[in-house]
């Protein structure tokens, strides 16, 4: 239901937005399409991890970051081209035709993946546990239920009580963090500064066109690079990536006020774009291992919930760096808070492999 009627609701703010005579209802159809974002991603979130295992995750999500990707490259020039056509409102109003009838397709096409429940007869007596050194789910013991009212006497976890036992999993704690060090630093740098620096005299001096072709450079970098990063998750794991893209992006952040050739731009943000590549589908493949299916749908909420207050903050915070000490300070500090969340996430990550051997020869000496 969320990947088909999220797309509707996406329609409906679109459409709405050709039909907007004023402030106020502009603002109301971004909202509503905001909220058909929110359900369609967290939709296509929940549908990859059904359908897919801890060992093919991140190259299942793959396709699904590339299609982003690649329609953030061809869209801006779609849209320009219906716009010249069609004008503002009637593209507008086709775009939301054309997410009603995906709406129809969804519906036909895809099937819903959420597991049946149990029978009322039957009542679960040990509750699942996560095995974290396998990543899998271990199902719960079941027998009849022998008293008819203790099912009315069992509630359902809140929302928030869900977010706290998402946040008491320490793997899912420290890759909160590092997403929203990421998209904080990403928000500044890319969506921020990288535009101001590339137009600017004092920058490359590029045209709005150059600078258009060199995100969608960018893009087509992403497109191709998802599969193969997603690849190497699942081989060497998604903590490793996530380690690796973050500290290379970092780097990248760091190094880009001085490139001041066309050549070095080039291969500074090759490799910029190939870390977003490998960033685009490791934290949510991470996250989704480590939560058990009854919290993924939540999991997956708060992850994106961080990544849009991180991106919120980042962009503001990046923003008055840049105007009180310069567009240079502003990449400093994002790279220097990049490499250092990714020094702390890898460095857990390390503590808790030695506790795991630790409990691994323990278990195996008692075991002799």
């Amino acid at each position: 239901p969320l990947l088909t009627y999220g797309l509707g609701v996406l329609g409906m703010g679109v459409g709405g937005i050709g039909l907007a005579s004023s402030l106020e209802e502009l603002l109301v159809c971004r909202a509503i399409s905001g909220i058909g974002v929110a359900m369609l991603t967290t939709g296509a979130g929940m549908y990859i991890s059904d359908i897919s295992t801890p060992l093919n995750r991140a190259r299942t999500m793959a396709p699904m970051t590339a299609g982003f990707a690649g329609g953030t490259a061809v869209g801006p020039a779609i849209g320009g081209a219906m716009a010249n056509s069609l004008g503002v409102q009637g593209t507008f109003l086709s775009v939301g035709g054309v997410y009603a009838l995906l709406v129809l397709a969804n519906k036909l096409l895809l099937k819903e993946t959420m597991p049946t429940k149990p029978p009322a007869s039957v009542q679960p007596i040990v509750p699942p546990t996560h095995d974290t050194t396998m990543e899998r789910q271990v199902p719960p013991m079941v027998c009849p239920n022998t008293n008819p009212g203790s099912s009315k006497m069992r509630k359902e976890l809140t929302v928030v009580q869900q977010w706290t036992k998402i946040m008491e999993i320490p793997k899912l704690r420290s890759a909160f963090g590092l997403h929203t060090a990421y998209w904080f630093s990403f928000a500044g740098s890319q969506m921020t500064l990288l535009p101001m620096m590339l137009v600017s005299s004092s920058g490359h001096s590029m045209s709005v066109g150059e600078m258009g072709m060199v995100f969608a450079c960018m893009s087509v970098v992403n497109v191709l690079g998802a599969q193969p990063m997603a690849m190497l998750s699942d081989r060497v794991g998604k903590g490793v990536v996530m380690v690796g893209g973050c500290a290379s992006l970092g780097t990248c952040m760091a190094l880009i006020p001085m490139a001041h050739t066309t050549p070095q731009l080039a291969a500074v943000l090759g490799v910029w774009a190939m870390s977003v590549a490998g960033l685009s589908t490791a934290p949510t493949a991470r996250v989704v291992d480590n939560t058990p299916p009854k919290m993924r749908a939540q999991a997956l909420a708060l992850q994106r919930i961080m990544g849009d207050i991180g991106m919120l903050v980042g962009a503001a915070a990046t923003g008055l760096v840049a105007d009180v000490s310069g567009i240079d300070h502003a990449f400093q500090m994002n790279a220097a808070l990049l490499l250092a969340t990714s020094g702390w996430f890898g460095a857990k990550k390390l503590h808790r492999k030695k506790q795991d051997v630790q409990k691994a020869i323990i278990s195996l000496l008692k075991s002799v």
